[in-house]
């Protein structure tokens, strides 16, 4: 009897060593590195790195066919547009073909996601999933900074920053008094006085669920962010939105591990039969 309690007290071990006890989550993000649209060497490359250092996994790529995005799709969480810039190039959201927009989109319909960064990152937005009619429209740049806003309580943002310091790097804020996706989380606006008590005017960060998917909208630059140190708040506010973003990618498991797992349920509604 006691050697069946040992096998017992080792199985046990093994259930959660396995995943049982509740795995800690890391995302893979694809980066959207293309230098025809993005600043690689400077916005890029800062915002790698804080998402490296938030304990993610980044795969860069460019290109801008349904092909490409399509490749990126297959083995990552989401697809990250950092900080586009008309003036590095030709501005995406015009350079994008029908059948490029079409696997974007139906990547998040689908349970996809897609975080887009500050410049012209809501032109992006629009022609994939907005469209002309019901369209997000910038409300310029702004050096102050944001705050949160009555969106983020109850919500998975309600641990975030209370405030995002101005920092280096341009901030381009959206107005959403013009159009305010329905059922998106307003999360954060910039101040007209500077601080909370002055009224709120641009919105800086935002969330919106697309059919069974999200997307997600920053509005800093993440200019001179490389060290991590230089975020004002920015990065623990990214590792949240890519948090509620990401796409869940299954991996199977080894045969014999599924076994294991099995066992494990077994035994474990065997242990509540019994006492």
């Amino acid at each position: 009897m006691l050697k069946v309690q040992r096998v017992v007290i080792r199985l046990m071990g093994i259930c959660a060593a396995i995943g049982l006890a509740g795995p800690s989550w890391a995302a893979n993000v694809a980066v959207f590195n293309d230098p025809g649209y993005v600043d690689t060497v400077n916005e890029s490359a800062s915002i790698q790195a804080s998402l490296i250092g938030l304990g993610h996994t980044v795969t860069p790529f460019a290109g801008i066919n349904a092909a490409n995005f399509t490749s990126a799709m297959a083995s990552t969480n989401l697809i990250l547009f950092p900080h586009l810039e008309a003036n590095v190039g030709t501005d995406l959201s015009d350079a994008l073909d029908a059948a490029a927009i079409a696997a974007l989109k139906t990547y998040v319909t689908n349970g996809g996601g897609v975080i887009a960064v500050g410049g012209e990152a809501h032109r992006l937005l629009n022609t994939v999933f907005y469209g002309p009619s019901d369209a997000l429209a910038s409300s310029g740049l702004f050096a102050g900074g944001s705050f949160i806003q009555p969106d983020a309580v109850g919500s998975p943002f309600a641990s975030a920053p209370a405030q995002l310091a101005a920092l280096p790097g341009v901030v381009t804020g959206l107005n959403f008094f013009a159009f305010d996706p329905p059922g998106a989380l307003d999360l954060y606006r910039d101040s007209v006085s500077g601080t909370a008590a002055g009224g709120f005017n641009s919105t800086t960060a935002f969330v919106d669920d697309i059919g069974a998917g999200n997307i997600g909208y920053l509005s800093w630059s993440w200019l001179d962010a490389k060290s991590g140190a230089v975020n004002g708040g920015w990065n623990p506010l990214l590792d949240l939105v890519v948090n509620h973003v990401a796409a869940p990618v299954v991996v199977p498991l080894p045969a014999a591990i599924q076994l294991m797992a099995i066992g494990c349920i077994a035994l474990m509604g065997r242990r509540r039969r019994h006492g």
